[in-house]
């Protein structure tokens, strides 16, 4: 009987037992899979860090949508400290760099110190050596020496041979500099090979903390072409967070020139966050994505990538062409270069060139060597450079003395070589021209007559002119641009000169004080083809979401200023325009004598205190304009110089005109 109970007794403890399990079973069950992100969140043991999702960069097209600036899929390799084994991460980055140095890849290392012993501070670099030094908390008159001892004895790498002190310590700073943490890995190196992935792959037991990781990759397609305006990113530095909102990280890129600066908070998206699970003692348990990135829009530009090529091709031909010469009248001391066309009905801008000129797809690899070139390729002359606009302004002072009755289209004024108004300052002209009218004033550029319109209007009047031709203001353009300036006493006093009254005769050639941006010039070309409608001037198209689904602004044409709200007759732009087209037969009648359809131009030769300046302006056909163009050339002597250049890009335009190189050119082709 009592072996019976004890029987009864051990079954019924194996059963309770199992129930237990059961439950327990189920409960766990319930907890790690059913549940799991409830009790995950809920567990007290349990740790969570937060990390970014970087979202897609929105792409920058031509106005047909030609990709100039897209994503293609890459890898990066970054260190997670979620995964870092801190206590050997010196070595763990040390053997990074050694297959990174194999496998011939770059990484990032912006230490302002030499790559071997003896260390020095490296040149051309005191804002950076000055900032390394505020880093480490010493004075800035400290020696390279100290500043070694510093970092080693930071980075703890005092037993590391010189190579690979320099190596890590490159490393680590700029981890520092990129605030590597929990929340923010750090980027070691960009758009890898596929082979090191392999290799980073076969030893990541031996590189705890390396990730690579699938990503989007800036590519310039065309880096050649109008990198100025399309622009770069860079990558985001702990001074510059001071200045952006808190959706930016130190593992970001930034947009730092051009439309990829103008536009980044179009271009670059919403970033994502990935919520990473630790437990007490900091292993990583759980890695989810809780907020997924948004892609940024996509910005459509109105340049045309075939007629930006065929500029920058003429204005790199014309520039060699001149460069060649034997004097400097006919060109031979040109330094540089712009040239602008425009869409005279919309106020698009098709192309914009600059020379010289550099490279996107090698901008970081050619900056320490073209930030030094005095001929300044990065400069954007065609919006930031103000020039002496010399002749080309005459067109401006001649619609101004036409509207306020000084002269009518037949009215002449007698040049004898020499103005004698004022007794003592007494300007001449290049020739006697005799009895002129302003058609043929234009025609020849005649210095006399525009000098005696220019003292009977007054700087006042001209100035009001000009401001409605939009001179010496800024454009509105999309992009950074100067304002350039007007002539006058206001300027004069600004810079605390005085203003005479015979400084209004400079002023009304388009000399004395008067500079403008060729951007501007060009919109001046283009109203005067108007008739006086000076279109609001745009560079972007169109932006659309990134999927090209749906669009988010779109330009439309719009007229800033109609010369006809102030009373301005029709009447007054077709007589200067007769005095362009004749213009072209005259002084740029080397290049244009005769052209094919009708051309109004201006050539100018402004004085630089030094030397000539080549400037040009134009648009075509003169009787049903399409296109605006002003050409400016530093140091390049006569204006007729530029006009050339304009021959080649009309011939591509209006006839499909291949723009010949400098090869070709100067080997007689």
């Amino acid at each position: 009987m009592k072996r019976i109970l004890t029987v009864r007794r051990i079954v019924m403890m194996i059963l309770f037992l199992l129930c237990i399990t059961v439950v327990f079973g189920l409960r766990l069950v319930n907890i790690q899979i059913v549940n799991a992100d409830k009790y995950l969140e809920r567990a007290p043991s349990l740790y969570t860090r937060t990390q970014r999702i970087t979202a897609a960069r929105g792409e920058i097209f031509d106005r047909n949508g030609v990709p100039l600036a897209v994503n293609k899929i890459g890898y990066n390799l970054t260190i997670n400290k979620a995964y870092l084994d801190t206590s050997s991460e010196n070595e763990m980055i040390l053997r990074l760099i050694s297959l990174f140095r194999q496998s011939g890849e770059d990484w990032n290392d912006s230490l302002p110190i030499s790559d071997s012993a003896p260390f020095e501070f490296l040149p051309d670099r005191e804002k950076d050596i000055s900032k390394l030094k505020k880093y480490l908390g010493v004075e800035q008159y400290t020696s390279v020496e100290d500043v070694i001892y510093w970092l080693r004895d930071l980075y703890d790498l005092e037993d590391f041979s010189d190579r690979d002190f320099r190596d890590v310590a490159g490393v680590r700073y700029e981890m520092a500099l990129r605030d590597f943490s929990m929340k923010t890995p750090y980027t070691f190196a960009t758009d890898i090979s596929m082979d090191t992935v392999t290799k980073i792959s076969e030893n990541s037991l031996f590189l705890p903390g390396a990730v690579v990781e699938e990503t989007t990759v800036r590519e310039y397609v065309a880096g050649d072409v109008a990198p100025h305006i399309v622009g770069i990113i860079g990558p985001i530095y702990a001074d510059d967070l001071e200045n952006l909102s808190e959706d930016y990280s130190l593992d970001d890129y930034i947009g730092k020139l051009g439309i990829e600066k103008a536009y980044e908070n179009e271009l670059r998206g919403t970033p994502g966050e990935t919520t990473i699970y630790l437990d007490s003692k900091g292993n990583v348990l759980n890695v989810e994505e809780t907020v997924s990135p948004t892609p940024g829009n996509s910005v459509y530009l109105t340049i045309d990538v075939n007629h930006q090529r065929a500029l920058q091709q003429a204005l790199a031909t014309q520039i060699a062409f001149l460069q060649s010469q034997e004097d400097a009248d006919h060109g031979k001391d040109v330094t540089g270069g712009c040239a602008v066309v425009t869409d005279v009905k919309s106020g698009e801008v098709l192309a914009i060139a600059n020379y010289p000129t550099f490279d996107l797809s090698t901008y970081y690899s050619d900056y320490a060597t073209l930030i030094t070139d005095p001929n300044s390729p990065y400069y954007n002359r065609a919006l930031r450079g103000i020039y002496a606009p010399g002749s080309t302004y005459k067109p401006s002072v001649a619609t101004a003395a036409l509207s306020e009755k000084i002269i009518s289209a037949s009215t002449t004024i007698n040049c004898t070589g020499r103005y004698t108004y004022f007794p003592v300052y007494q300007p001449t002209c290049m020739s006697v021209h005799r009895n002129i009218n302003v058609i043929n004033a234009l025609r020849v550029s005649c210095n006399i007559f525009f000098y005696d319109i220019g003292r009977q209007l007054g700087i006042d009047r001209i100035n009001s002119y000009s401001a409605l031709f939009g001179l010496g203001q800024p454009t509105g353009i999309e992009l950074p641009e100067s304002a350039g300036r007007l002539a006058g006493p206001e300027y004069r006093k600004a810079q605390n000169l005085d203003w005479y009254s015979g400084d209004v005769l400079q002023a009304a050639i388009g000399q004395s004080d008067n500079a403008f941006t060729p951007i501007q010039l060009v919109n001046y070309a283009a109203t005067l083809a108007n008739d006086g409608k000076r279109m609001d001037l745009n560079i972007v198209k169109k932006i659309s979401s990134y999927n090209g689904e749906q669009t988010v602004y779109e330009a439309t044409p719009s007229v800033v200023v109609d010369f006809s709200d102030y009373g301005v007759d029709r009447s007054v732009f077709e007589t200067v325009r007769e005095g362009m087209v004749l213009a072209t037969a005259g002084t740029a009648g080397a290049a244009l004598k005769n052209y094919s359809i009708p051309i109004a131009s201006k050539t100018g030769t402004p004085e630089t205190g030094v030397s000539l300046n080549a400037v040009f302006i134009c648009y075509a056909p003169a009787d049903d304009p399409q296109i605006a163009i002003c050409i400016v050339l530093e140091n390049a002597g006569h204006g007729y110089n530029a006009s050339q250049l304009a021959r080649y890009f009309l011939d591509y335009y209006f006839y499909g005109i291949e723009i010949p190189t400098a090869e070709e050119v100067l080997s007689g082709k």
